[in-house]
């Protein structure tokens, strides 16, 4: 599995070879004698070999200190975690320790992609991605920002690379920098007083990209965000390929200025136009009469390849007050369930709702015009999701969707198609193309 991580990255990343044989500095190591934080501290780390420090490796431009065990970190959701603890002297990493959870799961067939992303994401960390030490160490002046938005204080890496990149994934050409996540669910005061920056991207804004705090819900894929290797390429420490680098995800492509500066559910418990493609307010309690389960089924996932649920729900506590978006009609507790995601709630695809799955017809099938095979989308039939035979990108940003045998473009978001028995809502080309 490191094989392809590994390959993600030094497809895409090159460094000025070092001169003679690679060291580790000593006195970078937190105890003097090992990479992490120390034997004694009960976490994963690892004694560096003396002749690593006095004598250093030849040929090697960083070296990455592998460790694997079933405790310490390995409790919860956690596959795997990365630090590195030496640099050169423009400050580029060039020791690791990278640390795998290995459980009686873990070379499950599976989970092979899961894992394969979470170590394309950890090395994504051995390898720099580090919002607290790049301010310390990138050359540049302008490196980090905070700004109020949404209701909250987030800090932003504003580098040139970045800033361009974001700008165009939105299609706001106002946005100052690219959001960095503020923590689990506590936002940053607004006063400056409390909280912390993150090690990721803002999942709320880059929920897709293999350096947001969750990889194990987004598209399999050994290619690094254009987003990523901006940062990297604006470090200084990199020469980047953007030959193999992946394209803007959907999430949130072109929606807006307000996408990202406005809240993802308005004071009403609404959600606003622009977000309506990537946010929901669903509350189901019961079946509505004279539909089967499948009928009621009427969202997407992102990516536009399964079916999905709203997931919104109640919490113990109130939510922190930035995010109290059904405190009128529902209540303060009631919010997305997805902490990271500033408890916005989103379109959780169901296990068993894969258009791409021929198994799903039995479970999922609305309506006699769905097709279940390799090449299918979400488009939207009244409130019902249906699974329907399509074409990407043809003329530009647009699509061919197939309904019953007949060939329809989409050729904008919303667009209204009639045909036959079913009306069918267009997404926006925009998030496929």
């Amino acid at each position: 599995m490191l094989s392809p991580a590994l390959l993600a990255w030094s497809s895409s990343l090159r460094v000025n070879p070092v001169e003679g044989n690679l060291t580790v500095d000593v006195h970078q190591l937190l105890d003097g004698q090992t990479c992490g934080p120390g034997i004694d501290s009960g976490l994963p780390s690892i004694r560096v070999p003396l002749q690593h420090i006095t004598d250093g490796i030849l040929d090697t431009d960083m070296i990455v200190y592998l460790t694997t065990s079933a405790i310490n970190i390995c409790t919860g959701n956690y596959l795997a975690a990365a630090s590195y603890c030496s640099t050169d002297q423009y400050d580029r990493p060039t020791a690791a320790l990278l640390h795998i959870c290995i459980d009686e799961t873990f070379f499950d067939i599976k989970h092979r992609q899961r894992n394969i992303m979470t170590l394309v994401h950890e090395i994504g960390h051995a390898l720099g991605f580090n919002a607290l030490k790049a301010t310390l160490a990138l050359p540049s002046e302008e490196i980090l920002r905070f700004r109020n938005v949404r209701g909250v204080r987030v800090a932003e890496i504003v580098t040139p690379s970045v800033v361009q990149v974001v700008r165009n994934q939105f299609d706001c050409q106002l946005l100052t920098g690219a959001e960095l996540e503020s923590g689990e669910g506590s936002p940053l005061s607004v006063t400056g007083e409390g909280g912390c920056i993150g090690d990721h991207w803002e999942r709320r804004l880059f929920s897709s990209d293999v350096m947001n705090p969750i990889v194990d819900e987004i598209e399999y894929s050994t290619r690094i965000s254009t987003l990523t290797l901006a940062y990297f390429a604006d470090s200084g420490w990199y020469q980047v390929d953007l030959s193999n680098a992946n394209v803007a995800s959907g999430w949130g492509r072109g929606a807006g200025c307000n996408f990202v500066n406005d809240t993802c559910i308005n004071e009403f418990g609404d959600v606003p136009l622009q977000n309506a493609p990537f946010f929901c307010n669903d509350i189901v309690n019961d079946l509505i009469p004279g539909l089967t389960s499948a009928q009621q089924i009427h969202g997407c996932t992102p990516d536009l390849s399964r079916k999905a649920r709203c997931s919104i729900g109640q919490y113990d506590l109130d939510l922190p007050s930035a995010y109290q978006y059904f405190n009128y009609a529902y209540g303060s507790h009631v919010g997305g369930s997805d902490t990271l995601m500033d408890f916005c709630p989103v379109y959780d695809g169901y296990d068993n709702g894969l258009c791409s799955s021929p198994e799903s017809e039995s479970v999922i099938k609305a309506n006699d015009v769905e097709r279940f095979g390799l090449r299918n989308i979400l488009p939207f039939y009244r409130d019902t999701a249906l699974c329907l035979s399509h074409r990407l990108c043809i003329r530009g940003p647009q699509s061919r969707v197939k309904v019953d045998e007949e060939w329809h473009i989409c050729a904008e978001a919303d667009q209204i198609i009639y045909s036959g028995s079913v009306t069918i809502t267009c997404p926006d080309p925009r998030r496929i193309c």
